[in-house]
Order: C-alpha cells, then sequence, then structure tokens
C-alpha cells in the first residue's frame, strides 16, 4: 500500500503546478483577450424586421433594416433576383433608401446596382455605404425600396463583404461582422396583382372665410404736437480724458517644441512616411497676437511626432491657444501644454491657458490625437468626397493614391484607413 502513496502525490503536484500555468497565461492573455472580444461585441448587429413578405406585381414595397448599437456606418452588399424584383429609386432624390429614425444617415455615400458576374444568373447585387451624423442612437431603422416585376420568389440575402463599423468596448473604432446569410436574410414572394385596388379618397378642406371688417368703427387719429412748444436741449458738457501712458509689455523669442500623435499611427513609419508637415497656429486668447506657420513633425520611435517652431518678438504676458492641422486630419484646438483623452477625439476645450517663457517651451500634446480624415483638397471637413475616395482606392499602390488616402502611414489604402475615417466622421469638422 504505501508504495502507492508517491506515484499519487506527484500526481497531485503536477496537476496543481499545471493549474498554476495556465491560471498564468489566462491573466498573461487576459489584455489580448478583451481586446480580441471587443472586436466581436454583438450588442451592434444588423438584421431585417421581417422575414417573409408578399406583394403584388407591379406593387412597390420596403426591406427594412435594423441597426442595434452605436454604428458609425454601415456597409451593405445585398443580393437578390433581378428577374423577380427591381430597385426602385425615387425620381426626385434618385435614391431608393429612406431613413425611419430621421436624419441619423447622411445621404447614400455609394449607392449602386450591379450585376452578376454569372452571365447566366439573373441575381443582382445592391451596394450600398451609409455613415451616420451623429453615432450615438442605440437602434436605427432604415428601408430600401423595391418594385415586383413579375410572379415568383427571391431571398435577400446580404454578401459576406457586408460591414458595420461602430467603437469597440474601449470607445475605438472598428468592423463587426454580421451573421451569415443563412441568418441574414428576407424572403419576397410576388403575387398576381388584384383587378380591384382599394383606392384611398382624397379629402379637401373647405376653407373658412375671414370675417369682413366693421366698417362702423372709425379709427382713432393720434393727437398731433403743439407746434408753439420748442424743446429746449439738454447739453452735458464732455469731461477731458488724459490718456495713462500703457506699461511695456515683456516680450521674448520663444522656441516651441511640440509633441503631437496622429489617429491610428502607433509606431514610427516606413522611411518614406517619417516626415509628416502640420500647419500650427498660435494665437492669444485676447486675439491681441497671433502667428501661422508650416512645421515639419519627425517621426520618433515610441510613435510620437516632435515639431520645432522659433517665434521672435511674443509677448510673454499672455495666454495661449494653439491650432494644429495635418495634411490629412482635422485640425484640433489645443488650450493646455499637456492635454489628455481616455477615448481619441474626446478632448476639447475653450480658452486657451498655454503660458510661454523666452527660450525653449516643451508642449507635450502626445496624450491626444490628431484625427484623420480631412484628405487633400482639404477643405475643412470630412464628406463624402473624402470617403468615397478612400473606398474607391482599395489596395491601391499608386504614390499619389497612397499620398492622399494612406491615413496610417503603412503604405497602402485599405480598410483600415477607411474605419480611421469613419471614426472621425463622428466629429467631422475642424475645430476653430
Amino acid at each position: 500500500m504505501p508504495k502507492f502513496a508517491m506515484p499519487k502525490k506527484r500526481h497531485l503536484l503536477l496537476g496543481l503546478f499545471g493549474l498554476v500555468v495556465i491560471a498564468a497565461i489566462l491573466w498573461y492573455m487576459a489584455p489580448y483577450l478583451r481586446n480580441f472580444f471587443a472586436g466581436n461585441d454583438p450588442a451592434i448587429s444588423a438584421e431585417f424586421t421581417e422575414k417573409d413578405i408578399t406583394a403584388g406585381v407591379g406593387d412597390e414595397f420596403n426591406i427594412s433594416m435594423q441597426i442595434a448599437g452605436k454604428a458609425v456606418a454601415f456597409e451593405l452588399y445585398l443580393n437578390y433576383d433581378g428577374d423577380i424584383v427591381e430597385y426602385a429609386r425615387d425620381p426626385d432624390t434618385n435614391s431608393g433608401f429612406t431613413q425611419v429614425t430621421t436624419d441619423y444617415f447622411i445621404d447614400p455615400l455609394i449607392e449602386e446596382v450591379t450585376d452578376s458576374e454569372d452571365l447566366n444568373s439573373t441575381q443582382k447585387q445592391l451596394h450600398l455605404l451609409i455613415v451616420s451624423q451623429t453615432g450615438q442612437l442605440d437602434a436605427i431603422q432604415f428601408n430600401l425600396a423595391f418594385k415586383a416585376l413579375k410572379v415568383g420568389a427571391t431571398d435577400f440575402t446580404k454578401d459576406e463583404k457586408s460591414m458595420i463599423a461602430g467603437k469597440n468596448q474601449d470607445g475605438s473604432a472598428t468592423y463587426f461582422e454580421l451573421p451569415p446569410a443563412a441568418v441574414l436574410f428576407t424572403n419576397v414572394t410576388v403575387v398576381e396583382a388584384e383587378i380591384s385596388p382599394t383606392t384611398t379618397p382624397t379629402f379637401t378642406p373647405t376653407p373658412t372665410p375671414s370675417p369682413e371688417p366693421d366698417a362702423t368703427l372709425t379709427p382713432t387719429p393720434s393727437p398731433e404736437p403743439d407746434a408753439t412748444e420748442t424743446p429746449t436741449p439738454t447739453v452735458t458738457p464732455t469731461p477731458t480724458v488724459t490718456p495713462t501712458p500703457a506699461l511695456l509689455a515683456k516680450r521674448g523669442d520663444v522656441k516651441l517644441v511640440m509633441n503631437i500623435k496622429l489617429q491610428g499611427v502607433t509606431r514610427k513609419p516606413a522611411d518614406a512616411y517619417i516626415r509628416f508637415p502640420a500647419k500650427v497656429i498660435l494665437s492669444a486668447t485676447d486675439n491681441s497676437f497671433k502667428k501661422e506657420a508650416d512645421v515639419i513633425f519627425d517621426a520618433q520611435d515610441n510613435g510620437r511626432w516632435e515639431g520645432k517652431w522659433e517665434i521672435k518678438d511674443v509677448p510673454l504676458d499672455l495666454t495661449y491657444t494653439l491650432f494644429i492641422k495635418g495634411q490629412k486630419h482635422l485640425m484640433k484646438k489645443i488650450c493646455d501644454a499637456n492635454p489628455k483623452e481616455g477615448i481619441s477625439g474626446q478632448y476639447t476645450c475653450n480658452e486657451g491657458t498655454v503660458k510661454l517663457v523666452a527660450g525653449e517651451n516643451k508642449l507635450d500634446m502626445s496624450n491626444i490625437y490628431l484625427l484623420a480624415g480631412d484628405i487633400p483638397v482639404q477643405d475643412g471637413i470630412i464628406n463624402a468626397v473624402d470617403v468615397v475616395y478612400v473606398r474607391n482606392n482599395f489596395g491601391s499602390l499608386s504614390s499619389e493614391k497612397i499620398a492622399r488616402g494612406d491615413l496610417n502611414l503603412d503604405g497602402i489604402v485599405d480598410t483600415q484607413d477607411m474605419v480611421l475615417m469613419l471614426k472621425a466622421l463622428e466629429f467631422k469638422y475642424d475645430e476653430d
């Protein structure tokens, strides 16, 4: 009996050691697991509101979809049988897209119907890209208009390329995968049209006559002023003010050493992208002094960028605000020498508090981000022109297109650049 005691004890010790190792691995991997599952947050989803629809030949009907969660943008590829139904655009708006949640999305940036690559197929695909104006609502519904062409049935299914852009649990932007086509679909059955469709009568309101004015009423005239009375003006002597000589403001030459961070750029990029030009404005809070310059920021090993600017004869007894605008970025207003933010883009300020001294002034602005998306030619806003340019040049290695559309400086225009732009669309405008 004793000879079996040692193996059991050894096994117990080995088991305990294994549990400790597994626990240590899970503890080490916890942050990465949280980040992974944050990108698959089930709180953001899209689904059809109806699974089965019946329509008569010639009728128009809506395919309705609802998005749950704070969606920033939705790119939908919707497949259907173009022999049975067709996408119905309103002649006034040239769009088949309408919103149930009013004004949540801007007008579709992409709204196009393409044929199937299979020449023998009657399948069509609607490609829709819609971007929110706020990104704040928890549930959004929209409709897509179609017209029934002939008797038959078709499934509306989303293509695997469809994606939702939204926020991770940590507030950062990412794409969220949608359920498979087997889950995300609706079926439309087209039947013969009714012979006697029901019409809704139109009622014409009866106008209410306006009351006639009472002819017996005589207006009372205003009394005429007494022409014999002449008003006597009162003359107030103007005191003589003796100006006091203003004290001379203290002035000096300053050197700004500025550190910044760019949205989506987490490490030092390739040598071709290590110099970053930006417009910098230094403005006194009382608007009595203002200077502007194009400053080159050089990439550092820690993902920061450093720029230096020497300015002559600066008033030193004032407080200042800085404005920085990168070549593909929204302008950022900065009121503090060491600003901070928890989530990209959340830092805002009203009145500048930056104080300067003669000589070197270090301004560490690397705890906030310059938001990308206002690409050349810049107009101070991220709009459809910017979004469509990036979307239409996915995979491009052209130097011209990279210069405009590569927002994270990795040498290619791709979905990562689109995600950065969609995130910045929550803010949209230059700060001033």
